[in-house]
């Protein structure tokens, strides 16, 4: 069977040798498994037209460079490593997060005090963010919070998709609901992302504006606008690779989409996106 032209990463195929034998997958070998459909989820970088594959009823997602996720039956293993589109195949890995809350004072002033960054936010040439885009993609990003609001009261995310809510999806994409900046600001963000947790600490040192703190507590680029997901496991028990993967092709698409920044302009060309 497969793996033997090299398209497969090695993790894959000690997965598939363990099937065969007989021997349940556990750790991290299990991830992107999904028993109850016989299907694996696979990162791949193809070169070509994949009609073919969508007419054998496969589901892929193609990203940017070639790379993408594959839903992957068992029974379509073999032909799907015989096909000359397929460069290579990987096997996601669980993505791994702390357990403790991320407070959000915290994690801002530490973390710009740190990076010396105090001194060059003051002054008739600060450098606040304003005209970029921030994206990041993590878990448990609270949308409504004040850090990420302008002074008006209207949300600074222009675009955010909850990959673990029901509702509509971001275009090429299968799951997980997709939000404006509007959504945001009329209160119908519903799902696993409301609350504060790790995501909520990372994007609040990343572009918090310190509007809950009355300034004090403000992270790097405090003036930008934001694009984020709420990554989420599709059904195999945790977080993994192509979750994110997911994640940077609906971030991208958004980007290229993004409404002007406030007072007119456009998004600083080669500065408009940050990935955390």
């Amino acid at each position: 069977m497969a793996g033997e032209d090299g398209k497969a990463d090695s993790y894959l195929e000690m997965a598939w040798q363990a099937q065969r034998e007989g021997i349940p997958l556990q750790g991290d070998l299990e991830v992107g498994y999904e028993k109850e459909d016989a299907q694996w989820t696979v990162l791949v970088r193809t070169a070509g037209d994949l009609e073919d594959w969508r007419g054998r009823g496969l589901e892929v997602t193609e990203l940017y460079g070639g790379y993408g996720v594959l839903r992957l039956p068992a029974s379509e293993e073999e032909w799907v490593l015989a096909q000359p589109q397929l460069i290579y195949m990987e096997k996601p890995h669980r993505m791994n997060w702390g357990t403790e809350t991320w407070p959000l004072r915290a994690c801002a002033d530490q973390g710009r005090r740190a990076s010396c960054l105090t001194g060059v936010q003051e002054g008739e040439e600060a450098l606040t963010g304003a005209g970029v885009l921030v994206a990041v993609l993590d878990t448990g990003i609270d949308v409504e919070h004040p850090d990420f609001r302008r002074e008006d009261g209207s949300s600074r995310i222009l675009y955010y998709w909850d990959q673990a809510a029901e509702g509509t999806p971001p275009e090429g994409f299968a799951r997980g609901a997709e939000y404006t900046a509007a959504d945001i600001g009329a209160g119908a963000v519903r799902g696993s992302g409301a609350g504060q947790g790790h995501g909520t600490g990372v994007l609040g040192a990343a572009a918090g504006n310190g509007r809950a703190s009355g300034g004090r507590y403000r992270g790097v680029a405090c003036e930008s606008d934001i694009l984020a997901v709420n990554l989420a496991a599709a059904g195999k028990g945790g977080i993994s690779e192509d979750d994110g993967t997911d994640g940077s092709g609906g971030i991208r698409s958004a980007a290229g989409g993004a409404a002007a920044p406030p007072g007119g302009g456009q998004h600083q060309p080669g500065k408009q996106l940050w990935l955390s």
